[in-house]
């Protein structure tokens, strides 16, 4: 367990999708009794995650698209058969440009619709290999959004924009930020607890290891 001492209002633990447990608490605090407190919630989401780690054990050679596992056959060009859940795969690279692509043929899309429902604006959109964001928003108002995401399925990648474009108006995760997140994505807490999940899928998927690095 991972102790971190900041000037925050009030105490939380992190568990990462590997398991690893992070408390982040005020200086002072009595973190012991404070894990004590939360050990039935910290052995609740252990368990979720050791019954998570089961299922994804053997899909390590498929390849997570939309939130779907595809057996992978090779081929000179990419095809997706997505009543089979069967995906022909060429070079690595050429799956990188095509899944880069994609993202922000619908990234842009979404934004500019999204946008204008939470009343903001932003600067220019970048597709970016990130290993542990999804997505973040600089000061300037540009979007980097993870090619990562595609392994989600449309309805997470869809609260990931509208999560960056709510920081847009709040740059912090204040009570205010998450009351804007919800007025626009109101199953917002649910979507958080599943791409906590996809975390791990991700984290355990041999081919997206392989494409995050090439």
């Amino acid at each position: 367990m991972e102790i971190i001492r900041r000037r925050v209002k009030y105490p939380r633990i992190e568990i990462k999708p590997e398991g690893k447990i992070k408390v982040i608490a005020p200086p002072g605090y009595d973190v012991s009794g404070f894990v004590k407190r939360k050990q039935a919630w910290i052995d609740k989401k252990l368990k979720e995650i050791s019954g998570l780690k089961r299922q994804v054990e053997d899909k390590d050679d498929k390849f997570l698209l939309n939130g779907s596992y595809y057996e992978l056959k090779t081929g000179s060009a990419l095809e997706i058969d997505s009543i089979r859940n069967i995906m022909v795969m060429p070079e690595l690279t050429e799956l990188h440009s095509w899944l880069k692509g994609k993202l922000r043929e619908e990234v842009s899309y979404k934004a500019k619709f999204l946008s204008r429902l939470v009343d903001v604006n932003y600067g220019k959109i970048y597709i970016k290999r990130q290993k542990t964001r999804w997505a973040s928003c600089s000061g300037k108002g540009n979007l980097s959004f993870n090619v990562a995401m595609m392994a989600l399925p449309e309805t997470l990648r869809e609260y990931i924009i509208i999560h960056e474009l709510s920081h847009q108006l709040e740059r912090n995760h204040s009570k205010k930020f998450w009351k804007i997140v919800e007025q626009h994505y109101p199953n917002y807490k649910k979507a958080r607890e599943e791409i906590k999940q996809y975390s791990l899928m991700l984290a355990k998927n041999g081919i997206w290891n392989k494409l995050m690095e090439c």
